[in-house]
């Protein structure tokens, strides 16, 4: 079995599809443990400093910087597509979370306009207060 490995950066979009075979993928958040068994695959995103060994503990990411899923390919506990009532409990009132998960959705094939609304009303009330 494979060690396991923290994603810092963003996300990560792991390839699952075979070559040849329509392209296929899952997208790993910011603070989810992934395990890769191809080593010249750990040894590409340690570079590029995308993932880190999930038991060294270090440069861990903030508080509130956890897995945020944020498009309709993301899945959530029950291997379902996350809903926005969601994404927008797991971002709650931190700006940083409904930046990250607007970044994404903006760039979605399917965005979502009323999710985009309130993911930026987040973001406005923080700047606001500030």
């Amino acid at each position: 079995m494979s060690a396991g490995y923290e994603v810092v950066a963003l996300f990560w979009e792991q390839i699952t599809s075979k070559p040849g075979q329509p392209l296929e993928y899952v997208r790993h958040r910011r603070g989810t443990v992934v395990h890769i068994d191809d080593a010249a695959e750990v040894q590409r995103l340690v570079n590029a400093g995308a993932i880190r060994n999930a038991s060294s503990g270090q440069d861990s990411p903030q508080p509130g910087h956890g897995d945020v899923s944020t498009t309709l390919k993301d899945e959530n506990e029950q291997g379902k597509p996350a809903t926005a009532d969601e994404l927008l409990a797991d971002v709650g009132d931190d700006p940083e979370k409904a930046a990250a998960v607007l970044e994404v959705e903006k760039a979605s094939d399917k965005p979502r306009s009323t999710l985009i609304a309130k993911l930026e009303k987040v973001i406005e009330k923080a700047a606001a207060e500030s």
